[in-house]
Order: C-alpha cells, then structure tokens, then sequence
C-alpha cells in the first residue's frame, strides 16, 4: 500500500518514506576551537546564523546553555517577520563534535537533527555537518540543504576576514 491508498478502516496509510540525510563539508580557516565556538557562542552565531545582516534587523533573543539537554534560542526581527531557531544540544565534545536537535519556526515547523563534526589540520578546519530529516521534510530536503550551505558559506567568510 502506498502512501495516497487508503487503508480498509478510511484513514490514510502510513507513509513508508525513510528519513533522509544529507552532508556538507567545508574547509574553513580557523582553528577548531574558534570555528566550534561559532556554533556556541550567542555574539558569535548571530554573526552569521541569520545571514547577512540588514538595515533594520532587531535581535530579540540569543540565549543557550552549552551542556547536553541544554537548550538554544535565536530569535530575530527582519522586515517586520520573525526569525526564530531553537532547539537542545545532544551531545557536545568541544572542539571536535556538536550534536543538537533544530526547529524553525516558519512557513513550516521544521524539526531536525544536526551532527557537526571539527577536525582541524594545521591552522585549518575541515567542518563536516550532516543532517537527519524526518520522513515528512523529505520533500523539503534541498531547500534545507541550500539554506545551510548559505549560513556555512557565510561561516567561512567570517574566517577569511579575521
């Protein structure tokens, strides 16, 4: 039975679409500490979670606490619409691992998990993230991805600069 066939009882079938995963890998030039820092420290991650910054932007909450069960909340007021990130930290080896849960509240409640792995060579880091979509985001997996290879560019722009 797929999932547009009703099953004998009327209600709709399950749907038997795996979650999906997909990685990205980016080199970034900096230190592992201080790109890990980037993922845990508020200042840092306003810096390029949100995207380029705009005239106008007003920062209404960068608040987390950096332990497993620890939680995080990005919130930011563009345009008029509200921005918000939250979610809770998994498991955390600084600098070398981040595992935490994602939600976006937006046109739709996207909820995720992200692992990053830092492994740094000389004063390199190569920044390996994969992410774990439920079966229902599937049919959104390559507008997340573009989003994330956006902020992860916008991460090593920071890098290039410093």
């Amino acid at each position: 039975m797929n999932a547009n066939q009703l099953s004998l009882f009327g209600q709709e079938a399950e749907s038997d679409i795996a979650s999906t995963r997909f990685i990205l890998s980016r080199t970034i030039n900096g230190k592992a500490q201080r790109v890990c820092d980037h993922w845990l420290i508020p200042v840092l991650v306003n810096e390029w979670i949100f995207g380029k910054a705009k005239k106008g932007d007003e920062i209404l909450e960068l608040e987390n606490t950096v332990r497993i069960n620890g939680r995080f909340s990005y919130r930011l007021l563009r345009l008029g619409k509200e921005i918000s990130y939250s979610g809770k930290f998994l498991e955390l080896k600084i600098p070398s691992k981040l595992s935490f849960s994602w939600t976006e509240d937006s046109n739709i409640k996207a909820k995720y998990q992200i692992s990053v792995d830092f492994k740094e060579i000389t004063s390199k880091t190569n920044m390996k993230m994969s992410v774990q979509l439920p079966a229902e985001l599937s049919g959104y997996r390559d507008t997340i991805k573009k989003q994330w290879a956006a902020r992860c560019q916008g991460l090593a722009e920071i890098f290039r600069q410093i």
